[in-house]
């Protein structure tokens, strides 16, 4: 079994292996771009670009924040787009 460190509410399994921790929080709290969620929201996100910027949503409430509000502009497109 791998050993866990916590971080907030997440728990991270890594291998022992030595780890620069400020590098790791620093890629999970640097905030992703608006082009970056908007390929998300849309589905248009490669498998290895997925697992980094989920994990980033899961601490970053900004970054959420705006998907949140990309969502909300799809589905009005989606809607507009089917009452035409």
């Amino acid at each position: 079994m791998l050993p866990c460190r916590s971080i907030g509410m997440i728990r991270i399994k890594y291998p022992q292996l030595p780890v620069d921790w400020s590098t790791v929080m620093q890629a999970l709290l640097s905030h992703a771009t608006e082009e970056a969620l908007e390929r998300y929201a849309l589905n248009h996100f490669g498998e290895h670009e997925l697992a980094s910027l989920e994990e980033h949503l899961l601490v970053c409430e900004n970054c959420r924040v705006v998907l949140t509000g990309l969502d909300e502009e799809i589905q009005v497109m989606r809607l507009a787009l089917n009452q035409n």
